[in-house]
């Protein structure tokens, strides 16, 4: 129990706003992905994976660049969470 404990107070030691990045990274990637692959035609899934991780990263990094031009602070661990989501999204769309 000890080591469940210690990993929930871990999870919940990230703000709301880090598992948001996470989830939308996710949702870009896998819609990305699965648009290519419905649109593309000689699309393959690894390639469409790829890209879609890629555009969540792209938009996680457009975020954070027009937070910084509404006097916000730019967060390297949110585009962090948000590039996560994006590979996790990926990984999901090749399942």
């Amino acid at each position: 129990m000890k080591i469940w404990n210690e990993a929930a107070e871990w999870l919940c030691g990230f703000g709301s706003d880090k598992w948001v990045h996470l989830v939308v990274g996710a949702i870009i990637s896998f819609a990305t992905a699965w648009i290519l692959m419905a649109t593309t035609a000689g699309a393959t899934e690894l390639g469409s994976a790829f890209c879609g991780a890629f555009g969540a990263l792209i938009a996680g990094m457009g975020k954070e660049v027009a937070d910084v031009f509404c006097n916000k602070d730019f967060s390297l661990s949110d585009v962090i969470f948000t590039a996560v989501g994006g590979v996790l999204g990926g990984i999901l769309f090749m399942l």
